[in-house]
């Protein structure tokens, strides 16, 4: 049954498995019925979706081929899209995967006060790692230099933050994050 309501000119189309379309002037939702609640992108999916063809931004044509298993997922190989299950995130330049989505950079930074490497971090599109985060990527993938000296991450206490790793993974400190100048690395979480 598909109907139209006139006062928020929504386009809705009831279909013979329960589930609905939704459509309006700021995109298409799809889901089972009574689970949209209304497009926030172009297309939004709630639940699983199956596709036969897909072309996204005239540069990648779905399918691709491959074997395809429970669980696997379209990821990026640098090259091509390829399926995979998500164990290791492919990480950028200068990056090295801690995670299924995690990325950290391997070699550390010029040593700066902790503003300026927060914002060097922001600014390349990352951020400072939080101590668990770096603890756990230090613990976990093949890094330069990560415990040789201090290194800043996010988090602290009061008018001081937090710095990590000289002598140890586990080693912390806290300094001034104006007058203290510790080297830095940042990390990035794939989408």
């Amino acid at each position: 049954d598909d109907f139209m309501d006139i006062n928020s000119g929504v386009y809705i189309s009831l279909t013979t498995d329960g589930n609905e379309i939704l459509q309006t002037d700021s995109g298409i939702a799809i889901g089972t019925t009574g689970s949209i609640t209304g497009p926030d992108s172009l297309l939004d999916v709630f639940g699983g979706a199956r596709v036969q063809s897909l072309n996204i931004n005239s540069a990648y044509t779905l399918p691709i081929t491959g074997p395809v298993t429970s669980g696997d997922m379209i990821k990026y190989d640098g090259t091509n899209l390829v399926w995979g299950v998500a164990t290791t995130a492919i990480c950028p330049a200068g990056m090295t995967a801690a995670g299924a989505n995690m990325c950290i950079e391997t070699v550390e930074r010029t040593a700066s006060d902790w503003f300026d490497a927060a914002a060097a971090c922001v600014a390349s599109g990352y951020k400072l790692p939080t101590w668990a985060e770096w603890y756990g990527a230090a613990s976990n993938a093949a890094l330069t230099d990560e415990t040789d000296d201090w290194e800043w991450v996010d988090g602290g206490t009061s008018n001081t933050v937090r710095k990590v790793g000289n002598g140890g993974l586990k080693n912390t400190a806290n300094d001034d994050p104006d007058t203290g100048i510790e080297a830095f690395r940042c990390v990035y979480y794939l989408k």
